[in-house]
């Protein structure tokens, strides 16, 4: 597999409220990215956390593959709890972020997504879109891992891991106008694309270059993730 991340802070923000992981663990990829609630004064740790609640969970579950979605959220809900209960110096109430991630597995792919942002995901026969495009009346409300969390405000989907062939997942600061799933999709797909026939360093720094000047001040993250098993055959 190749992959990568990348993100920047917003020009508005003292600390860059985003965090990531992408790690191989136990023969299964995890992708995850959150962002913390601009209005929450440690809504960066509370980010960071989730990303390292998801680690545990992965390193702690000995059955990927018969877990709920309640099972797994309430997992990594209450593990996001001891961590910060744990800091001692941290309100919970001030640690709220979104938090999407992808566990790929052996038979199966969980997606799930918390808030904004979005994961587009490419098997061999089929493309999937996890993402909130607020072309709703609630628009100005954005889910979280908060205090006050419920699973009623979970997309959660599993699907069966038909040859997987690689995913983009963003933070809201990289915003796709105009913003629906066509468009999302046109554009996780052409950048996957590219991504194949790119050296990672290569990519890296390309990527790194373009997110510097995506039109957005608010944190903007990236991180990709691609079956190249193919090219090295061919090649």
């Amino acid at each position: 597999m190749k992959y990568g991340a990348y993100s920047e802070k917003g020009s508005y923000h003292k600390i860059n409220q985003d965090s990531f992981i992408i790690k191989k663990v136990r023969g299964m990829y995890i992708v995850g990215i959150s962002d913390g609630l601009g209005s929450k004064k440690y809504s960066h740790i509370g980010s960071k956390l989730l990303c390292k609640s998801l680690l545990d969970i992965v390193y702690k579950v000995k059955n990927f593959e018969r877990i709920s979605k309640i099972e797994l959220m309430e997992l990594i809900f209450q593990n996001w709890l001891k961590k910060i209960k744990n800091l001692k110096k941290y309100p919970i109430e001030e640690c709220s972020a979104t938090f999407l991630f992808v566990i790929i597995l052996k038979e199966k792919i969980i997606i799930s997504r918390v808030g904004d942002g979005f994961i587009s995901i490419f098997t061999d026969k089929s493309s999937y879109l996890l993402t909130d495009n607020k072309n709703d009346s609630f628009s100005n409300i954005t889910m979280s891992f908060s205090k006050n969390f419920s699973i009623d405000n979970v997309e959660y989907l599993e699907i069966e891991n038909e040859k997987f062939k690689g995913l983009i997942t963003c933070t809201d600061g990289i915003e796709i106008s105009p913003n629906n799933n066509k468009t999302i999709l046109k554009f996780s797909k052409e950048l996957l694309e590219e991504c194949k026939n790119k050296t990672k360093s290569k990519l890296d720094k390309e990527t790194k270059k373009w997110i510097k000047v995506w039109p957005s001040s608010d944190d903007k993250t990236l991180v990709y993730l691609l079956d190249d098993k193919e090219e090295k055959n061919e090649e």
